[in-house]
């Protein structure tokens, strides 16, 4: 029996859409070396891609693996490790934080790993089928199985309220938000700031928007005279691009901070620093453990609506991360500046005091703005794509 996980089904769009651009490739210019080997490449590691547990009935062992194998055998070894079925205490079927978890528990931590956990990729009209599939060939293998995917959290993230941060519910937070970031390991203790995404003072309002103004106004003096519409577009879209260049710019300027070589946040066992950036005298600051009496993580869901494990789970997005002092002074960061989701994740790791309080306000809300019209845009660009290369052969 292969269990694989949502990560390794998200592999399948990938494979659809690079394997139709291989064949447009090769219908449109077949000699075209370096646009057929890229796509050849990148449909091989897709395809050997594989994150999933493997319940061998003829070696009589489970096996975790998540890398690449072709023709069976492993290219690129993420981690890959077994246990012999007599080791395994049973087979446990729970829903974490609307994930529906499947986790295979050793009898005794010397049998070479006490357990494995994957989370499943599965729609939700089919989840008591495949819950039923799962525990049948169990019983085929010999294995016993506990609890079910019910629907009913063991851990349950409660609605616009607070928890304390354990070692269950910070696995909401074990991944990045984003791929720029680097995996998130309990080594990690430094984290970049990206200046150019903190806020700037009242006082930039107008001067980075100035790009825009003076977009507009020529839109405005190109539709009066041409009544050229694509090109008063256009121009509004330079426009707010330039702006948010502009942002970049004055935003790394302002924060600034000229005597200060790194502008890290660091996390040990015993203190936070906090570079001089955050505070308005331009000075880092030092939270000893001793003296934070609550630090406080303000987030919800990215997927808005998507936490009741469908297929594609949604990740935390982090707002702010608010620290309290025993002297009743306060201190915010903004969580989109840094890997916040692995700065929490640390903060679990060094045993902070530490409350996840999910609020209602729904992140990038503006995405939909700018993905909508592309998703269209690249749509209708396709089409005309397509027709004109029916029209060539």
């Amino acid at each position: 029996m292969i269990i694989a996980t949502h990560e390794e089904k998200a592999k399948w769009p990938i494979l659809i859409i690079v394997s139709l651009n291989l064949i447009f490739t090769l219908v449109d210019n077949p000699s075209n070396v370096f646009g057929i080997v890229p796509n050849i490449l990148i449909i091989a590691v897709a395809f050997g891609y594989q994150h999933r547990l493997i319940f061998n009935k003829a070696s009589g062992k489970v096996e975790y693996f998540h890398g690449i194998k072709l023709f069976n055998r492993g290219i690129f070894k993420l981690k890959n490790e077994s246990m012999d079925f007599h080791f395994v205490d049973k087979v446990k079927l729970q829903t974490i934080f609307g994930r529906h978890c499947i986790e295979v528990l050793s009898k005794t931590p010397q049998s070479g790993a006490s357990r494995f956990q994957v989370k499943l990729g599965t729609k939700k009209s089919k989840v008591a089928e495949k819950e039923r599939h799962i525990k049948t060939e169990l019983v085929k293998l010999g294995l016993n199985s506990a609890g079910g995917f019910n629907g009913v959290d063991e851990q349950v993230v409660p609605e616009n309220g607070k928890m304390s941060l354990d070692e269950n519910s910070v696995e909401t937070f074990k991944q990045p938000l984003s791929a720029a970031f680097s995996k998130i390991s309990s080594q990690k203790s430094s984290f970049k700031i990206a200046k150019w995404l903190l806020p700037l003072p009242v006082s930039f309002y107008h001067k980075q928007r100035a790009p825009l103004y003076f977009a507009v106004l020529i839109g405005v003096a190109i539709g009066v005279s041409t009544q050229q519409w694509s090109a008063v577009g256009v121009s509004i879209i330079v426009g707010i691009v330039a702006s948010f260049i502009s942002h970049m710019i004055l935003a790394n300027q302002y924060y600034h901070v000229p005597a200060q070589t790194g502008y890290d946040i660091e996390i040990t066992a015993k203190q936070i620093f906090i570079p001089a950036l955050f505070f308005d005298n331009r000075q880092s600051r030092t939270l000893p453990l001793d003296q934070l009496d609550q630090i406080d993580v303000q987030w919800n869901w990215l997927h808005i609506g998507h936490s009741d494990g469908r297929s594609r789970a949604p990740k935390p997005y982090i707002f702010d991360i608010n620290f309290r002092l025993h002297n009743g002074e306060k201190l915010s960061i903004p969580g989109r500046v840094f890997d916040s989701n692995a700065f929490v994740y640390q903060l679990a790791h060094f045993s902070f005091k530490t409350n996840i309080n999910q609020v209602d306000t729904i992140p990038l809300n503006w995405r939909k703005y700018i993905w909508i019209p592309l998703i269209i845009l690249g749509g209708v660009a396709l089409s005309f794509s397509l027709y004109a290369l029916w029209n060539v052969y």
